[in-house]
């Protein structure tokens, strides 16, 4: 799922998942992915369920690498908003009796990251989910509604 808002590009990404579907996901990564990127310069907000990790550090159980993501996200430079240079702890937001993985990424473009508020872990309250919700806080150049007439 793609859109614009107020010239922020948001991408939400669920990638195919199991391990028998590693061959959907490399398609994904290289065909459908890159067809919701923007093709222009603009503000960039990717996240979402990729289902695999980008390194080692991104699991406890077993790693489930992809290169095709790895070279994604290295030709559009975008920064992780977990702050994993600034903090010890990993943003693992999967866990299971194998252990805990970080298969959801958020990523947003150098612009956007001075603008960011801060970043928070959120049990999701809905039954059918395995993961933990990520909430992102950034501040926006977008004029607040006044109190008043045609408000």
């Amino acid at each position: 799922m793609a859109g614009t808002f107020n010239g922020t590009s948001i991408v939400n990404v669920y990638a195919p998942s199991g391990a028998k579907k590693k061959h959907e996901r490399v398609t994904f990564y290289n065909s459908d992915l890159p067809y919701l990127l923007p093709t222009a310069q603009t503000e960039l907000i990717l996240a979402g369920d990729f289902n695999c990790v980008l390194s080692l550090s991104d699991t406890t159980g077993q790693k489930n690498y992809s290169r095709a993501l790895e070279n994604i996200f290295r030709d559009i430079s975008l920064n992780d908003v977990s702050d994993t240079k600034t903090t010890t702890r990993n943003m693992f937001t999967h866990y299971t009796p194998e252990g805990a993985t970080c298969l959801d990424r958020r990523h947003i473009s150098h612009n956007l990251t001075p603008r960011k508020q801060g970043v928070e872990k959120v049990v999701a309250v809905a039954a059918f989910t395995d993961h933990l919700a990520l909430l992102l806080r950034l501040s926006l150049d977008t004029p607040l509604p006044t109190n008043g007439r045609g408000c």
